[in-house]
């Protein structure tokens, strides 16, 4: 039933599990490794009679060997599931390790713990989270435990920077467990991975080690304080370790996470698995976030995906290509949700780029991916009959046109202030349920009509003119630096920009005239309690005339998000900016005047540029063209938004409107509880308005979930299903660029914004709210099941490659450890952002935090 490992030993994953086969190929590979041996898997996979008699008969035999052949010695005890140590699934502490067997009896227990740690919560919650289906199973490594001077832990890519050519090493002295479990802060070591070189050498305090205590056991002792400061990774360690991680990479595979140790000056490689959670060298598809400045930049949630997703990917994107006739596309998923974010797919851009001449492939959607990436797309053959595409879609919509899309604008816009805008003081209360659906379906008929009609205006025209405009005065002007297009296209006058930014001059040059109002806002009163107090200011009247014209504007296109007439507070920020100082700001009609002047002189100066003779006049013309439809469109852009604003606060008010009703019927706690509903279940409960099991568990995962990632943005791209930065910012450090100041280890990359929790201990976990950040002395795997639901993690120990920072990664949430005292330097409550690239926590001012919805009514 028991037999050694060795490089005859074939590599079956569902006999050796994770750990077993990484073991065979380090002895494939030729390398120093302690003697061990396997009880298979398979052996007790199915209870079968006489099992349990046959493997404790197995363990007496191989003990009595053991006790002949290595004298003296004690041994290690390993889990080895058939679901871990893969390459999208670590399992890293959530099976079961025992240190420091020097008995059959403790053999027998240690075996008999290891195996019963596939069954645990811990374990099945992982195994659900990754997709893991089917029946587990689990081997048991037997393996000589080393008396180590130097232990720790290799990776042979570095996490935080995953495209760079560099290998990760922490090391403390004694056992590993004291790197692995976050004991004790060690050495952290960056090698070059081409040279060997030292690009980056940290000591740790190493105040704790790990040893096997003879008599005693495994023990945790004080390191002596002439130790602690000397580097654990000395020349001759750090050749040798080098000199494995070549071998690894050679014979094994790149991206490997190595457990290590000296023993009597030997190296050992005590185990190997891949390194999970980093991006692809080679990504098949790049999907960006850059794109959603405009309409999804912010968190949707599920309702409003199904609305605003659906305007954005079929009518705006998807019957584009229609018109275009590309049929291969048909189907092609264009955009995709991430942690509540959208991304646009890097292979439609791609199709899309087919059509394109190289020499005209620039702009917006270069720059919307890394270089990696844009190569790939400048380097993409050319497919003139897929230029045509274009052409084609122009001629079937009658909407599009450059001229004919203003006027289909200017209708649509027309359209929403007769219909729309007059339902926004309807009660909805008195509307039936027939009346409900017609309005919504309605607002959604329009919402369809608007990317109908902006898909032309901002997708085509207006990036074409400007890019053109651009060109052409770099060609015919000499525009090098972009200095004369910078002020040709500016100083534009009555966009609603401008309009909303003088009200609000006007409102604060109004309070300044209210000694008592003006006070009040600048002392930070509340709306409510400022207006109750001074309800006889002049200064009501023109705000709520303020909020009447503009009061359906939002920070946001996300429907769940409050405009400015349910959150006046956001108006009152605005003028309470206007206050501060003693005299007031200058009066924003002077400063677009003098813009509208440079604007004029720049026009004159680029249309005297072009020269003189036939030549020079078919210039002007054009450059005269260009000028006027940039502005047109400029302010075709600030229109659209505008408008559309009105649309999203209607549908809002009769959402949650059926919100109300929902919450009478039992159905829903709260009425804004509507917007963690998807389309289907919010119409089937309109159709059959009746309780539904496990809803309201449904609406609190997707609360929770919220309330993680609404101030937490996923990273900018994700190469096929793994967040990044891109190889640029992930990639080797730039030599020329100034160190950071960094106070800690960054240990998973991203930034959080959030609310501190600091635990002490198991018992303080049950404290933790979705969306905080965890300080912790450490990370036991334990805590395991509360790194869904954090924001981020900040420890005192432990370093990139303990068992904090590799759940960290693996969940991705930001990650810095290394930060002496951070539990009594932090307090719960109180607002950090962290940076889990630089290692960096910095606290966060009150007047600077970001409301989120829970902000809303």
């Amino acid at each position: 039933m028991i037999f050694r490992l060795s490089a005859d030993t074939p590599e079956r994953i569902e006999v050796l599990g994770g750990k077993g086969c990484g073991l065979v190929r380090l002895l494939r590979a030729g390398l120093a490794v302690p003697d061990v041996w396997c009880v298979p898997a398979d052996a007790y996979r199915e209870p079968a009679k006489g099992v349990e008699d046959t493997l404790a008969g197995s363990l007496a035999a191989l003990w009595e060997e053991l006790s002949v052949r290595l004298p003296g010695s004690c041994f290690a005890v390993r889990s080895s599931a058939t679901t871990e140590d893969l390459e999208g699934a670590s399992a890293a502490g959530v099976y079961r390790t025992v240190l420091g067997v020097t008995s059959l009896e403790g053999l027998v227990g240690a075996v008999g713990d290891c195996r019963a740690a596939l069954h645990t919560e811990g374990a099945r919650a992982y195994r659900d989270r990754h997709g893991q289906s089917g029946t587990p199973a689990i081997a048991i490594l037997i393996q000589r435990m080393l008396w180590p001077e130097v232990a720790g832990v290799m990776l042979t890519a570095n996490p935080r920077r995953a495209f760079a050519r560099e290998i990760v090493i922490d090391a403390s002295w004694g056992l590993g467990e004291a790197v692995v479990s976050g004991k004790t802060e060690p050495d952290h070591v960056v090698l070059d991975r081409e040279t060997g070189a030292v690009r980056e050498m940290r000591v740790g305090t190493k105040a704790v080690e790990t040893v096997f205590v003879p008599g005693e056991g495994i023990a945790d002792r004080a390191v002596d304080p002439e130790r602690r400061s000397d580097a654990v990774v000395d020349e001759s360690r750090r050749i040798a370790l080098f000199e494995l991680a070549q071998e690894v990479t050679r014979k094994i595979g790149p991206r490997q996470d190595v457990e290590w140790a000296f023993e009597d000056g030997q190296l050992y490689a005590l185990q190997v698995r891949p390194i999970t959670g980093l991006p692809p060298e080679r990504p098949a598809n790049v999907w960006t976030r850059k794109f959603g400045d405009e309409y999804l930049a912010d968190y949707s949630l599920p309702l409003s995906r199904d609305l605003l997703l659906k305007w954005i990917a079929e009518d705006y994107m998807a019957d584009m290509l229609r018109l275009m006739g590309r049929t291969d596309l048909s189907g092609m998923v264009l955009l995709r949700e991430h942690q509540g974010y959208s991304y646009l797919s890097g292979l439609f851009v791609a199709a899309v780029m087919e059509g394109i001449p190289p020499a005209m492939r620039t702009g917006d959607l270069l720059d919307w991916f890394t270089p990696l990436w844009s190569e790939r797309l400048r380097a993409l053959p050319f497919k003139p009959r897929h230029a045509l595409g274009p052409f084609v879609a122009l001629a079937r919509d009658k909407r599009a046109p450059i001229g004919r899309n203003v006027e289909a604008l200017r209708r649509h816009c027309e359209a929403i202030d007769r219909e729309i805008v007059p339902l926004l003081a309807q009660d909805l209360t008195k509307l039936d349920d027939a009346a409900w659906r017609g309005q919504l379906e309605r607002a959604d008929a329009f919402g369809s009509e608007h990317f109908h009609v902006i898909r032309w205006g901002m997708g085509f025209h207006n990036p074409f003119l400007h890019a053109t405009l651009a060109s052409r005065l770099r060609a015919w002007c000499a525009d090098a630096d972009g200095g004369l297009y910078a002020s040709v296209i500016s100083g534009l006058a009555d966009t609603r920009t401008q309009e909303i930014n003088r009200d609000v001059w006007r409102l604060g040059r109004l309070a300044r005239e209210d000694a008592e109002l003006r006070g009040a806002i600048l002392a930070g009163e509340a709306y409510d309690a400022i207006r109750a107090r001074t309800s006889s200011s002049k200064v009501w009247e023109r705000f709520d005339d303020f909020i009447s014209r503009h009061g359906h504007r939002s920070a946001a296109r996300e429907i769940s998000q409050p405009c400015w007439r349910e959150d006046p507070e956001v108006v009152l920020a605005s003028v309470r900016a206007q206050l501060r100082g003693d005299r007031a700001p200058e009066d924003p009609a002077t400063r677009e005047a003098e813009a509208v002047a440079r604007r004029d002189t720049a026009v004159r100066r680029a249309l005297a540029a072009v020269g003189r003779g036939p030549g020079g006049l078919v210039r002007r013309r054009v450059l005269r063209w260009l000028i006027h439809n940039v502005q047109i469109y400029t302010r075709y852009r600030e229109d659209q938004r505008y408008h559309f604003d009105y649309l999203l606060q209607h549908l809002r008010n009769l959402l949650l409107e059926q919100g109300r009703r929902f919450t009478e019927a039992g159905i829903l706690d709260a009425a804004d509880d509507i917007f963690f509903l998807d389309g289907e279940t919010m119409w089937s409960l309109v159709g059959d308005p009746r309780p539904r099991p496990a809803l309201g568990e449904t609406i609190a995962e997707r609360r929770a979930h919220y309330a993680i990632w609404k101030d937490r943005r996923p990273a900018t791209y994700l190469f096929d299903d793994v967040e990044t930065e891109g190889e640029i910012a992930e990639g080797d450090p730039d030599p020329n660029a100034g160190g950071a100041d960094s106070v800690g280890y960054g240990a998973s990359r991203g930034r959080a914004r959030a609310a501190v929790r600091v635990v002490r201990d198991l018992h303080d976990l049950g404290n933790t709210e979705p969306g905080e950040i965890l300080v912790a002395a450490n990370i036991d795997p334990g805590w395991t099941h509360v790194f869904p639901m954090l924001a981020g993690l900040i420890t005192e120990t432990g370093g990139v490659l303990s068992h904090g920072a590799l759940l960290a990664r693996e969940y991705g949430i930001p990650a810095v450890m290394g930060i002496s005292g951070a539990t009594e330097r932090f307090q719960t409550g109180e607002t950090v952002e962290i940076d889990g690239s630089s290692g960096t926590v910095e606290r966060i001012a009150e007047q600077d935090r970001q409301p989120g919805l829970h902000n809303a009514p």
